[in-house]
């Protein structure tokens, strides 16, 4: 049976990014009281894949290019603020952009990413694992529903949660 180019090139205008809610129990002392603890993500573009994979080297220009912009001290600091010093792995730079690309709500800029991932690494992979999955399971065709993610996953327990749990059974 033959690929359906006509029809694929009609629909896939309509398709839309696959979108999930993922539990973070881990961050509820940064949300409103009676939200839901969850943090909306997306699938990534080819596009935005290619743009994060790009960032792995501009990371590592990033401390040359900064030092003769702002000299060697600014450099630091300002590299450091953006979590960009070209000390960071290239696998923990590709998943800071996928988190900024792909987060829905919140919506995220590099230096919050950066500072997710410092404080809260277990949160942090998960996001972007999450990001990963539905980016491979690419878009959502037309007339197909979208999955909620209500029961996707399990809720991770926090850290809090795991503290007073071996208080309590102590």
């Amino acid at each position: 049976m033959p690929f359906d180019t006509e029809r694929f090139a009609s629909e896939i205008g309509l398709y839309e990014a696959r979108t999930e809610d993922v539990p973070v129990n881990g961050l509820r002392a940064w949300f409103a009281e009676g939200e839901a603890l969850v943090w909306r993500v997306r699938g990534l573009t080819t596009n935005e894949i290619t743009r994060a994979n790009e960032a792995v080297s501009k990371n590592r220009d990033m401390t040359k290019i900064m030092a003769k912009l702002a000299g060697p001290e600014k450099a630091d600091a300002v590299q450091e603020l953006l979590g960009l010093d070209g000390k960071a792995p290239d696998e923990a730079v590709r998943r800071l952009n996928y988190l900024v690309l792909g987060s829905v709500e919140p919506t995220v800029d590099h230096p919050l990413a950066v500072r997710l991932a410092d404080a809260f690494p277990l949160e942090f992979t998960v996001l972007t694992n999450k990001i990963t999955e539905l980016t491979g399971l690419g878009k959502v065709p037309p007339g197909k529903s979208k999955p909620s993610g209500s029961d996707q996953m399990s809720a991770l327990p926090s850290p809090s949660e795991i503290s007073s749990d071996a208080v309590s059974t102590s």
